[in-house]
């Protein structure tokens, strides 16, 4: 079989962003220049295999991107990915001036923010946290499910039969973290966490059942079994939470994201954020971000066995997990028809309990932050994905 070849992606994204001047090298074609320098500082030698796999970038701010080295792994099986930032909070880590622009960088590993990365790929060190649950560290195969350099990363440990996630998160978002699946311990569907550190290490078991988007493209219609989900979160005591993100103000953020990379979206974003269904109401605890890669299903009686992610837990209204749910849906739609028929019917069912017009003014805002999701994940044709997506939303405006 022949080995996979990774090339550069150089997706110029047209930035004139005076207050992240690095954004325009780091999103355009010329990242090379900027990474060769990072990855030989770090002790190394780029190069033809590398790919930027993810970026985030914040108008006004900071740019973050992530770089793979090519089809080779690192320690433990890990990916070689090397971070580089400009603007970014990112102090004590190595970087240089180049061209008049600062920039700094890292190996994910070495994530001056994620210092639990660290001593979670270390075996030593991972030892010492996981004993408590009465995890043997031989022979575990480390697996990197997520990272978010300098937010967040999702790491599996599996031994035989046995798994854990670990999540690593910024320490001084740990007691946060561990507030809402507090809050949230009164839920049958909700597993509190076996352990956590301080260095911003929370550690979880696995989760019985099968992810609800792989349940759906075989035909799992329970979709009420979801309306009560939501419905029985709502009943959680919003006491330790705090308010979720607003939807208008959530469309202004990523607003200012689209009007850098796709300006088209302006006139879509500015129509929402000023009508009337985008209000929130009766206030209630949400999970926040629903979608069908956080909710287990199981196989045999298409019951739902748990629910996962509780970063965004807070206080919403009954709309709020609905049209994120719903949003999500009309995006896997439009690439695969297996999707079409949970759309339709979780709209027919939601529209009549809520009314059409909001939930469709609250599902097209849902769709519109979903729209960076190619540019972010750096895609080969993150604009024409972009356009799609806004396209969606547009039309969801109209009917």
């Amino acid at each position: 079989m022949a080995r996979r070849r990774y090339r550069p992606r150089p997706t110029p994204a047209g930035v004139n962003d005076p207050d992240v001047a690095g954004a325009r090298v780091l999103l355009g074609g010329r990242a090379d220049t900027v990474l060769r320098r990072a990855v030989a500082d770090l002790g190394g030698c780029l190069g033809k295999g590398w790919r930027r796999r993810q970026v985030r970038y914040v108008p006004g701010r900071s740019v973050v991107a992530e770089f793979e080295l090519g089809p080779t792994r690192g320690h433990n099986g890990t990916p070689q990915i090397v971070v580089v930032a400009s603007g970014a909070n990112a102090d004590g880590t190595a970087g240089a001036t180049i061209g008049g622009v600062s920039y700094r960088w890292w190996r994910f590993e070495e994530d001056p923010l994620l210092p639990g990365l660290r001593l979670v790929l270390d075996a030593d060190a991972r030892q010492q946290f996981l004993g408590s649950v009465g995890w043997a560290d031989s022979a575990t195969r480390v697996h990197i499910r997520s990272y978010r350099a300098t937010r967040r990363a999702v790491i599996e440990l599996e031994r035989g039969a046995d798994h854990l996630f670990v999540k690593v998160v910024r320490p001084d978002r740990l007691t946060g973290l561990l507030g809402r699946y507090a809050a949230a311990s009164a839920h049958p569907l909700i597993e509190p966490p076996l352990a956590s550190a301080t260095e911003g290490i929370v550690v979880f078991g696995a989760v019985a059942g099968r992810l609800l988007r792989g349940e759906l493209r075989t035909g799992w219609d329970r979709l009420e079994v979801l309306d009560a989900f939501v419905d029985t979160l709502g009943q959680l005591s919003p006491q330790a939470l705090h308010p979720v993100e607003a939807p208008a103000r959530r469309l202004q953020r990523v607003g200012r994201l689209l009007h850098q990379i796709d300006p088209s979206a302006d006139k879509l974003i500015e129509e929402l954020v000023t009508a009337e269904g985008l209000a929130s109401s009766s206030p209630r605890a949400v999970h926040g971000d629903l979608h069908t890669g956080q909710v287990m299903v199981d196989p045999s009686n298409g019951e739902l066995t748990g629910v996962v992610d509780l970063d965004t837990l807070g206080i919403g209204d009954e709309l709020t997990d609905r049209a994120s749910l719903l949003a999500q849906l009309v995006v896997l739609a439009d690439l695969n028809e297996q999707f079409v028929a949970p759309r339709d019917a979780l709209t027919a069912m939601w529209g009549r309990r809520f009314g059409s017009e909001r939930l469709a003014m609250r599902t097209a805002a849902g769709v519109i932050a979903l729209s960076p999701g190619s540019f972010r994940t750096q895609q080969r044709d993150w604009r024409e994905g972009v356009r799609r997506r806004l396209a969606l939303a547009a039309e969801l405006v109209r009917r």
